[in-house]
């Protein structure tokens, strides 16, 4: 939040997109399929029809559909992706706490953090890394000011090929004019265990104002659609969800919603 802060290929175009939308604060997702180049680009066609709530099985499923009737070879299997995204609040948090949290938290390919202050990049990737003993590596944002974006990947299981921030997409803002907001921030990875490449956008859209997060939104979509490789969103996208039935607004066609393993809301509101 703290928006009111000054603040400073594979052979086709159709990619499969898939969204986690963390809530509150901490959100955890597993893929379980493998994100292989062509196969499973080939197969978002089936995948993008699923409805916005969609899960994990729907997805394997339309998959497997795919599989059934190509005559491609079946996609092999690897462990599983796992992602955390995870709003620290760095208004109001203690980086010694959120360091001992994030050690304490379990293994993830990749942990995407936003409102991080530029300062507490370090401690957040050493205490990651030394918890588990294995090499991690991380890059963040230039936009946010004071509430940096912060990705934080696993080097044995990842290769950053690539990292950029999205401005702007077919002439639709992905901040503001003034860069008072977070510009989305992207890595190009590749997996070592399959050769595949993949996208993950880190995104912390504006809470404060509505027409900023709708116009975020929507050049998401359009950016999202003209990839040639899979997408994975994370992060704040700060829309409404409804905890009774799982429903989150906004989505549109391109992306589809991956419910994370586990949402859970750490944040309080006092009402005096």
């Amino acid at each position: 939040m703290n928006d009111n802060q000054p603040n400073r290929r594979s052979e086709s175009a159709n990619p499969i997109v898939v969204i986690a939308v963390s809530v509150g604060a901490l959100a955890i997702v597993l893929i379980c399929c493998v994100l292989h180049g062509q196969a499973l680009i080939q197969a978002r066609n089936a995948a993008a029809r699923l409805q916005a709530k969609n899960n994990l099985a729907q997805v394997k499923e339309a998959i497997r559909n795919y599989h059934a009737v190509s005559d491609s070879p079946p996609l092999v299997p690897t462990e599983p992706f796992r992602f955390l995204s995870w709003n620290i609040e760095s208004g109001g948090n203690d980086p010694a706490v959120i360091a001992e949290q994030l050690a304490q938290l379990g293994h993830y390919d990749i942990f995407g953090l936003s409102e991080v202050a530029p300062s507490n990049t370090r401690c957040y990737l050493l205490a990651i890394q030394e918890a588990r003993g294995t090499p991690y590596e991380s890059f963040v944002s230039v936009t946010g000011r004071s509430d940096r974006l912060l990705m934080i990947y696993s080097k044995q299981r990842l290769e950053l090929l690539d990292s950029q921030e999205l401005e702007a997409h077919d002439g639709v803002r992905m901040n503001s004019v003034n860069f008072r907001h977070r510009s989305p921030l992207v890595g190009h990875f590749r997996d070592k265990q399959s050769d595949a490449e993949f996208l993950v956008v880190l995104v912390h859209l504006a809470r404060g104002n509505a027409d900023v997060r709708r116009e975020q939104a929507e050049g998401l979509r359009l950016w999202a659609a003209d990839q040639d490789l899979p997408v994975i969103g994370i992060g704040d996208f700060n829309f409404d969800y409804e905890f009774a039935n799982g429903y989150v607004s906004s989505l549109g066609a391109v992306w589809s919603y991956l419910s994370p393993l586990a949402i859970s809301i750490t944040m309080v509101e006092a009402h005096l």
